[in-house]
């Protein structure tokens, strides 16, 4: 006599029939690898393909009873996500590396030249922010956010890559401009199975930075991308925004709940000159001067 509930039972259909998948096409035509093979007794309640969340990958899943012990089973299948006992933890790092690559290419900011962390080296108005980032690597307290803030050229920009090169060594990391990520996610629309994969990626990578943040026009596709992005995140994955706005600024453009998950987030402004045109202003010395030589 099998001790199940009929209400998990009728529970387990209703998923089935809620994903609306015709399984002898999914299930017999490429796809995911196999799960094991099953006992010819065993009763098959559910079958089907889903899509990961974190890595964007489709895996298989199944539940059934047992006619051997009479329990019920639930079995999934592989995906990036899940560790291969026979890989290292570099095999696996360079792995998802080779995964960010192909779905963001130069769009990763991780990409450009510049210093890590450790060779920074803060200016003034900077100082409390990189004292905070330097905290922010260090720890190991899960789903951490940090929000960096202040008027253009402070080196908002500048610190987060720095942060996330020093993180890159160990970690996969995203950089990205906001107005960039959701440009290569809208690009994606018409490829749902790349879609799947780029959300999933943003969702679940171990360090997302989201660059000048508040710039996009705030549509209501804009803010329900964003939001499907920085809510699954919070709390989970660790995140550092950088934006032009105050938190006022960013409530009225982008609302009071986006903006809770991003200011919830540890927050520093950065002050001091505008140090993009201070830079500038230095390389162009008596440039004006040369043709009265």
């Amino acid at each position: 006599m099998l001790n199940m509930n009929e209400n998990a039972i009728g529970v387990e259909w209703n998923t089935l029939n809620s994903l609306e998948l015709d399984l002898g096409e999914q299930l017999n035509g490429g796809g995911p690898a196999p799960l094991p093979d099953l006992d010819p007794d065993d009763e098959v309640i559910s079958e089907y393909i889903l899509t990961c969340p974190a890595c964007g990958e489709e895996y298989r899943e199944r539940r059934y009873i047992s006619a051997a012990s009479h329990l019920f089973v639930h079995e999934r299948g592989r995906c990036s996500c899940m560790p291969d006992k026979n890989e290292s933890a570099e095999e696996r790092l360079q792995r998802s590396w080779r995964y960010l690559h192909r779905l963001l290419g130069e769009s990763n900011l991780i990409t450009t030249e510049g210093p890590e962390l450790e060779q920074f080296i803060p200016l003034s108005g900077q100082e409390e922010a990189f004292e905070l980032a330097r905290l922010f690597l260090c720890s190991d307290t899960p789903g951490k956010g940090f929000f960096i803030t202040g008027a253009p050229g402070r080196g908002k920009t500048e610190l987060a890559l720095a942060l996330a090169r020093s993180a890159s060594r160990d970690r996969t990391v995203v950089a990205v401009k906001s107005i960039d990520l959701l440009d290569r996610i809208r690009r994606s629309l018409w490829e749902e199975d790349t879609k799947k994969e780029l959300v999933g990626l943003l969702r679940g990578v171990d360090l997302l930075v989201i660059d000048d943040i508040g710039v996009e026009k705030a549509t209501d596709w804009v803010l329900a991308t964003l939001y499907s992005i920085i809510d699954y995140r919070y709390g989970r994955k660790d995140t550092v925004y950088t934006s032009n706005l105050t938190g006022s600024q960013m409530a009225s453009k982008l609302g009071e709940a986006l903006t809770s998950r991003i200011c919830g987030s540890r927050e520093v402004v950065l002050t001091g000159k505008d140090w993009r045109i201070e830079e500038r202003q230095r390389h162009t010395i008596g440039w004006d001067q040369e043709g009265d030589r």
